[in-house]
């Protein structure tokens, strides 16, 4: 096994260490117990799984305390599959936004003005609104990429 495998085959022998302990029914004799690890780590690599230690570490521990948890009788590979949780993908931090504060001032005053523009007294003339429309369409269309 190579060596970047050979978490997995730890893991796995870990895992079944826990379950020969519970003395489940079926399970394999003292004799055979190594001949049994080795059939689980060849059907656990034969799965359609590119395994990767980071991603499938803990998803391995958790399946097999599951398996433990669960089985009355000594479980084949299977109903460990069956209980392999999801990956979860580690999120990547997203950088701090590099955004200037004079930008970021120039960009509040717009949208008091829209503001300002959009929500004016009822009391304006017909030509008010309209200038006041005005106004309000040439901002947003300033702030509208190009």
């Amino acid at each position: 096994m190579a060596a970047n495998e050979d978490w997995l085959k730890k893991s796995i022998s870990r895992g079944l260490q826990a379950l020969v302990v519970l003395h489940l029914e079926g399970g394999p004799s003292a004799e055979t117990v190594t001949q049994t690890a080795g059939i689980w780590v060849r059907v656990i690599k034969s799965w359609p799984i590119s395994w990767d230690e980071q991603l499938d570490r803990q998803r391995l521990t958790d399946a097999f305390l599951a398996l433990a948890s669960q089985a009355t009788r000594w479980p084949s590979p299977k109903e460990l599959r069956l209980l392999l949780p999801a990956r979860k993908y580690p999120q990547a931090a997203l950088p701090k936004p590099d955004y200037p504060p004079e930008k970021a001032k120039e960009n509040l005053q717009k949208i008091r003005k829209l503001l300002s523009l959009a929500f004016a007294e009822e009391k304006e003339t017909g030509a008010q609104r309209e200038e006041r429309l005005k106004q309000l369409q040439q901002i947003i269309d300033q702030t509208k990429p190009n």
